[in-house]
């Protein structure tokens, strides 16, 4: 009986050389418990120390014999368990390999015994599901058996809908044999493969000739029909879709292989029929695509002792051509065996000529599509550890585009040159949307390299009235001078910038946005470092950001406007952009509105002072904001609305001058006149005011007044005058046709008649007002403020 944490086996029985019987137990209740004791032992390997796992298994067997030739009968169950790497004491574990059902039988003496297996195993999205049978037993000479079935399924939600199955077809004899030295011999009889794809035709057969090993030398050939393209997306992820590569392509390949003392060998894959299919430069949808005309597509790779060449041939009529060669050595050593050592040197040329296709939009983030040719004639050579590059590259007719985010540029062009561990950047150039050049220039210089295996980047950019952003609601013109550093573990991003024009428009309603409960499976948000799945392990830390110096100023120029949530003004001033990193920046400087309007309580004000001063946080500036009523009846009467506070905490509330009780206030506003001498008026503007504070759009009646495309619309009840007359109840309509022109239009509910008012703006202090209607006037009224 073994007792350990996490562990409990016993063994009963008895054994000899012909005869015996027994059964045996081991059980991992916690199998995590018992690798932590394990951990603890001396002579761990460092692999062992390093993980961590979780779940529970058993092993049963009994035997009935001598060691000679027993019968035996033996199971191992694993229900589930996890492998996870331990990278810290508090750090997060992340799960790498999931193993359930996980099960394996042995039946039968050891001179002919079967054995089956099968399981799954879950790696991230991908779930494997394996089975094998296989049966065998002693001989005179060592151990023969057969290998009867074995297959591997994966399932791949991010790929093609399906299953991918690679399974055996038919038998395959194995041997080992035990000669007079007593080295060993394995043998592997010839066979065959079935590779199924998700939505394909006929499957790709991987066939084999015998297969042997001997004393460490490795003999083996073969070949592959029938492959389709499908099968690349298994390989390189599902990145792959990305591209924009569809078609029927086939490949074929071969291999043979000598490894050894000496190493000999031969593989290649080629095409064998079929064509792609790709995007043309400037169309879009699926029904644009077109054949891209495939000659010749092959990958080969050839070893002759210790000399190593690789050779890329593509040849197509509307994807380009590109011929590529790389030779290198390989080394041998007794802890590694073959391998590429890091000062194996290099020797190769790569020649590209790629023309205008869609395909290159896999370089570009999600959402955004990159179109151009591309040109390339370099020469390789250095070691494996630091290669050196030695030619051009060109680039012409480069677009980059994002509907999303209003972006696009064409008409580019690129001019590099590659020397050693550099490439010097002594052209590039990018044109902003618009007829005849119009939508101005981005260019830039700089060098590129790779210094002590961290990269060196230094770049100059230009911005010349470039159309950054063409967006219905976000249109942006910049100028001016921006400068990127990268060196090691530094980076930096400088720079002078003016806005030349500028238009923003903000929505009434604000985007919507997921709580923070949601978790979106296969996404990697900011906040995925503190999520945990329920009952599981915590998700791993998200990768802290990377440091960014940050130093640009930005002059707001004279021509940015912004409209939206009542407001319609432009804004001028001078912000500085610092920090450390691009998650949390700092803005520093002040943002004054000029001629500017805001709609509130259902009228239009005129923004006399409008600050908004940044102090570091970028969405939390402080406000002082004062938009006043203009053309008020009360002469010397100034009403409005003033905003103090912050962004994220604001505090409305009207203002006047001379002061008013808050009453007396929006009845000025809202009206245009004092309120009536009856409580029932002044109740009903209280209730309104509270409506109309929490209003987004801050209108009353505003989405009536809006549809008629006035500017006020409101109605006067009928007031008892001091002389004992009654002035009748009326309905006021009014528009704003400029800042200095206003016009109104008044009439009775009881009258027959209207009266046209027209208020005119000479300067600050002096208005005209016209009247027309059942009395005639023009007054010229002067405005003198005091306390």
């Amino acid at each position: 009986n073994l007792t350990a944490p996490g562990l409990v086996a016993k063994m009963a029985g008895d054994l000899r050389k012909t005869a015996g019987k027994g059964e045996m137990l081991v059980r991992a209740q916690n199998a995590g418990l018992a690798l932590r004791w394990l951990q603890q032992l001396p002579g761990m390997p460092a692999s062992v120390k390093g993980a961590s796992v979780a779940g529970s298994g058993d092993l049963r067997a009994t035997w009935q014999g001598g060691w000679q030739d027993p019968s035996m009968q033996a199971r191992l169950n694993i229900p589930t368990l996890d492998v996870t790497e331990q990278s810290g004491p508090s750090a997060a574990t992340p799960t790498l390999l999931k193993f359930q059902t996980l099960e394996a039988v042995i039946n039968g003496k050891l001179s002919q015994a079967s054995i089956t297996a099968h399981g799954r195993l879950e790696a991230g999205q991908r779930r494997y599901t394996a089975q094998a049978a296989a049966e065998g037993g002693k001989n005179n000479t060592g151990w023969q058996g057969l290998l009867k079935l074995a297959s591997l399924r994966v399932e791949d939600p991010a790929l093609s809908p399906g299953t991918w199955q690679l399974a055996t077809r038919g038998a395959v004899p194995l041997k080992w044999t035990v000669n007079q030295d007593k080295s060993g011999i394995f043998e592997s009889g010839s066979g065959e493969a079935v590779l199924s794809a998700p939505a394909q035709g006929a499957p790709a057969v991987i066939a084999w000739q015998p297969v042997r090993w001997q004393a460490s030398q490795l003999f083996t050939a073969g070949k592959v029909t029938g492959l389709p393209m499908a099968w690349i997306e298994l390989i390189t992820g599902p990145q792959t879709a990305g591209i924009g590569l569809t078609g029927n392509l086939v490949f074929e390949g071969a291999w043979d292989a000598r490894l050894g003392e000496t190493l000999t060998l031969t593989a290649s894959l080629n095409r064998s029929s079929g064509d792609i299919t790709v995007q043309p430069e400037g169309t879009s949808g699926s029904a644009a695509r077109i054949a891209a005309g495939v000659r010749q597509a092959r990958l080969s790779l050839d070893s002759i002792g210790d000399a190593v060449t690789l050779a890329l041939r593509w040849d197509s009529e509307r994807a380009g051509t590109v011929d590529g060669q790389l030779k290198s050595r390989l080394a041998k050593s007794q802890a590694q065996g073959w391998h590429w050592p890091a000062d194996a040197p290099l020797a190769g040329r790569l020649l590209a000529q790629l023309p205008r296709i869609g395909v290159w939009s896999a370089l570009a983030p999600p959402g955004w599509r990159l179109r151009g040719s591309l040109g390339a004639d370099v020469v390789v050579s250095g070691t494996r550890a630091a290669p050196r590059l030695t030619g051009d590259l060109q680039a012409n007719d480069l677009a980059l585009r994002s509907v999303v985010d209003g972006i696009e540029f064409g008409n580019g062009k690129l001019r590099a040159r590659l020397d050693g561990s550099r490439m010097r950047i002594s052209e590039f150039n990018l044109q902003g949307a618009g007829d005849k050049g119009m939508g101005g220039t981005l260019t830039a210089q700089g060098e590129a390299a790779w210094v002590n295996g961290q990269p060196s980047v230094k770049l100059d950019a230009t911005l010349d009235r470039l159309r950054a952003s063409l967006r219905s609601d976000r249109q942006i013109t910049p100028s001016g001078k921006l400068q990127a550093l990268l060196a090691g573990q530094q980076t930096g991003l400088t720079g002078t910038l003016k806005v030349d024009k500028a238009r923003f428009v903000l929505p009434e309603e604000g985007t919507p946005q997921l709580g923070d409960d949601v978790l979106v499976r296969g996404v990697v948000a900011s906040g995925a470092a503190k999520s945990t799945k329920p009952g599981g392990a915590p998700r791993p830390a998200a990768a802290s950001p990377r440091a960014v110096k940050l130093d640009i100023q930005f002059d707001l120029g004279e021509d940015l406007r912004v409209s939206g949530k009542g407001l319609t003004t432009q804004l001028r001033g001078m912000l500085a952009l610092t920090g450390e990193s691009l998650t949390q920046p700092r803005l520093v400087g002040t943002v004054n509105t000029f001629a500017g309007g805001y709609r509130a309580y259902g009228q239009q004000l005129d923004v006399e002072r409008g600050v908004l001063r940044f102090t570091g946080p970028l969405d939390n500036p402080s406000l002082d904001i004062l938009a006043i009523r203009p053309n008020l009846a009360q002469a010397g009467q100034r009403v409005g609305v003033q905003i103090l506070g912050t962004a994220l905490l604001p505090r409305v509330s009207l203002y006047a001058q001379p002061d008013l009780p808050d009453a007396e206030k929006l009845s000025l506003l809202v009206l245009g006149r004092a309120s009536a001498t009856g409580g029932g008026e002044a109740a009903m503007l209280q209730q309104a005011a509270v409506a109309l504070l929490g209003s987004k759009t801050g209108g009353m009646s505003g989405g009536l007044t809006a549809s008629l495309g006035l500017d006020e619309l409101s109605y006067r009840s009928a007031l008892s005058k001091a002389d004992g007359t009654t002035s009748e109840g009326a309905v006021t309509l009014g528009k704003r046709f400029s800042r200095s022109f206003y016009a109104a239009y008044e009439r009775s509910v009881s009258g027959a008649l209207g009266t046209l008012f027209v208020f005119y703006d000479l300067s600050q202090r002096f208005t005209i007002r016209a009247q027309a209607g059942q009395q005639s006037a023009v007054d010229l009224i002067l405005t003198v403020p005091f306390d």
